[in-house]
């Protein structure tokens, strides 16, 4: 979000009311990472009281009961390759520990965000975890989120999928396009999926495809 501090705002998408609630980098410094949650207004009175929980600035998430489910939303932020692994790996430990904070009511947890990761094509290792839609290249940072995934039981839900694109980013230098951004959900929850993709027309102001 690149957005200082942490709180909420109201916004207006597509014309219709939505509150964003955002974690982001510390009052001072330089504005690098950030993270939110948008949430449309008829959804609002469903999240919990006091619900909204703030980590930092790579990683925040949301509690209530949507659509008659009690559900866990996360949004996360990886960093890109460029960074260390020993800032890679600190990521991963965080999320992890956030993640087993959640309480167990929660069976369904979904997260959402821009991983920097390329997961590369389908391989039988890998079956637990993913599907075999999504090909390409694998980075580090795709590696990661793959073991990140058999560790804590997620499941990348647009690789059960098949779509006529993936691409959630376009690196505008090169005019290469990848699939940086993943949805996972809990996999007690993978037999509830009956669809997951890339939304090409959300305008929510960024660079890369929902």
């Amino acid at each position: 979000t690149k957005i200082r501090g942490e709180g909420l705002l109201s916004c207006d998408i597509e014309d219709k009311g939505a509150t964003l609630y955002y974690s982001g980098c510390e009052e001072t410094g330089r504005l690098r990472n950030g993270v939110g949650i948008l949430v449309k207004k008829s959804l609002l009175k469903d999240i919990k009281q006091g619900g909204v929980h703030f980590v930092n600035d790579r990683m925040m998430w949301l509690e209530g009961c949507f659509y008659g489910k009690d559900m866990a939303i996360i949004s996360v932020y990886a960093p890109t390759e460029t960074y260390s692994r020993e800032e890679k790996l600190l990521f991963y430990q965080q999320l992890h520990e956030m993640i087993a904070s959640i309480p167990r009511m929660y069976e369904m947890k979904v997260i959402l965000g821009d991983w920097n990761a390329r997961i590369g094509a389908y391989r039988e290792e890998c079956d637990h975890v993913r599907g075999k839609y999504i090909g390409g290249e694998c980075n580090e940072n795709g590696t990661l989120l793959l073991q990140f995934c058999a560790r804590s039981e997620f499941v990348l839900s647009a690789t059960f999928f098949e779509k006529s694109s993936y691409t959630t980013h376009e690196h505008a230098p090169t005019q290469q396009e990848w699939t940086l951004d993943h949805c996972l959900i809990s996999l007690p929850c993978k037999k509830l999926l009956v669809d997951s993709g890339v939304n090409f027309e959300a305008d929510c102001y960024t660079d890369h495809f929902m």
